[in-house]
């Protein structure tokens, strides 16, 4: 994610603001009562956690696929991971790297 600050009088650093991201989880192959969520990992050391999302697998066959909502604070650069977890375990991780650019323009007349 490139976030641009273009113009005369641009922050030297990433100014505060939010990012709104959809994911996607699919769980298979189980049977049983079950929870996920996403949990996130800031550059800074902070977390974030999605809603626990119960749900139950009927069949081994089947598939359960949860859109997941977020709106994620970002406070500066770097990698922000989004592990997903069902029950205590992460699954997988994505990363999703934050650049600030910043595009200073000429001075206001």
């Amino acid at each position: 994610l490139v976030i641009t600050a273009e113009g005369t009088d641009v922050p030297k650093e990433l100014p505060p603001g939010q990012f709104p991201l959809t994911a996607l989880m699919s769980w298979f192959n189980g049977l049983g009562n079950y929870e996920a969520k996403i949990h996130v990992d800031f550059p800074d050391g902070d977390s974030f956690d999605s809603p626990t999302l119960p749900f139950y697998l009927d069949s081994l066959d089947k598939v359960h696929n949860q859109i997941v909502r977020l709106v994620i604070p970002v406070k500066r650069q770097g990698v922000y991971w989004f592990n997903f977890v069902l029950g205590d375990e992460i699954k997988s991780r994505v990363p999703l790297r934050v650049i600030y650019q910043r595009k200073q323009l000429g001075e206001a007349q």
